[in-house]
């Protein structure tokens, strides 16, 4: 599934209407929405997979997966602890095959259906009709990397799993069992590296390029390491250091090499459809990691949507401006100005592109 466009109104913020493609980099000075606008994305995908909204606002997304375009409209309102859905309409290529207002809710050929539950989402309570089936689908592939709190240790911690369930991964080769099963990293290493080893192979050299001083990689059991606290029989990455005799393991590694390997993972080992938003990647990345992301993206014919946030310089210099969201926030309305507008402006070297959208008004003056 790719959004294709996207809008959003709510009781503290407006996101007017922002035009997708595949790779999507929003930039913009603090403070003018852009982690904002990746939680009202994520934050409706995740009403869509649970069932029950969980705010209040008006959305307006576009959607294409395959050959087919999904238009859906939504609005919700707070009631008491509750979330209620005051209006939806979903179009498929142009025409209207839900509508719900109220108490009143049509679907396809059935005009009038029986009332049915102010909380949930229309496209959670009919996910198993043909014709609902891949929006859900769809909603269903949208990850959202978090890099603060617990989130980056949890997915580098040691821990087993059943090793009947990760047999049944490699027989089927689903690589999105794999995805929406939340396997931690170790794990998630470990399967690719038995049953998948061509995309391990790229993501051990990717990761071996970004970081030089590693000798050797190695997927080790964790009855290698004399430590009562790791679960017995748990699979856990490892590498070497140049001129090291010690396996270090993906729990007492850097928590900038943790995130590079954890974003690498996901995009070479992600199910065709996914939609990726990641959040100012480059937090804790020394100045010899921050270029892996522009160069995979851009080197690589990669099956998903990416929407990402940043203010590094070389990050916003080595990714083309076509690919550019500049956002301005007036008040609590927040507009996106395509880069492809700014293309013609912005014809100039790399640094100099930086130096420019620093310069550049609707980006200086982006908060009024």
């Amino acid at each position: 599934m790719q959004i294709l466009d996207y809008e959003y109104k709510g009781p503290d913020w407006e996101f007017n209407k922002v035009q997708f493609q595949k790779i999507n980099l929003i930039v913009g000075d603090s403070g003018t929405g852009k982690t904002r606008l990746l939680n009202t994305i994520f934050n409706l995908g995740s009403y869509v997979v649970r069932g029950k909204s969980g705010g209040e606002g008006e959305w307006n997304v576009s959607l294409k997966i395959e050959k087919d375009t999904y238009h859906w409209s939504v609005s919700t309102v707070n009631e008491g602890n509750d979330s209620t859905v005051k209006y939806e309409q979903l179009k498929l290529n142009g025409k209207s095959i839900l509508e719900r207002d109220g108490d009143k809710f049509s679907f396809h050929k059935f005009p009038d259906l029986p009332k049915l539950s102010k909380n949930e989402m229309s496209i959670y309570m009919l996910k198993d009709e043909e014709l609902i089936k891949p929006i859900y689908d769809g909603f269903s592939r949208m990850l959202r990397r978090k890099f603060f709190d617990d989130d980056l240790k949890k997915n580098s911690q040691i821990a087993f799993t059943d090793e009947k369930q990760l047999n049944s991964i490699g027989k089927t080769k689903d690589l999105f069992e794999l995805y929406k099963r939340d396997y931690t990293l170790n794990i998630r290493l470990y399967v690719l590296s038995k049953y998948f080893p061509a995309i391990f192979k790229e993501i051990e050299i990717l990761f071996t390029e970004t970081f030089e001083f590693i000798s050797e990689i190695k997927i080790l059991d964790s009855k290698e390491f004399d430590l009562n606290e790791l679960p017995w029989g748990a699979p856990i990455f490892c590498i070497k250091e140049r001129n090291v005799n010690k396996w270090l393991r993906l729990d007492e590694l850097s928590s900038g090499m943790q995130k590079v390997l954890l974003i690498l993972t996901d995009v070479l080992s992600f199910p065709s459809g996914v939609i990726y938003l990641l959040d100012e990647y480059e937090n804790s990345l020394g100045p010899g990691a921050i270029d892996f992301l522009p160069n995979l993206l851009l080197s690589k014919e990669i099956d998903l949507q990416i929407i990402f946030t940043s203010h590094h310089p070389y990050i916003i210099s080595n990714i083309p401006v076509d690919y550019w969201y500049v956002a301005h926030r007036k008040a609590s309305k927040v507009n996106f100005e395509s880069g492809q507008k700014l293309v013609d402006r912005y014809k100039v070297s790399s640094q100099e592109k930086y130096i420019q959208l620093l310069n550049d008004p609707y980006y200086s003056e982006g908060i009024e």
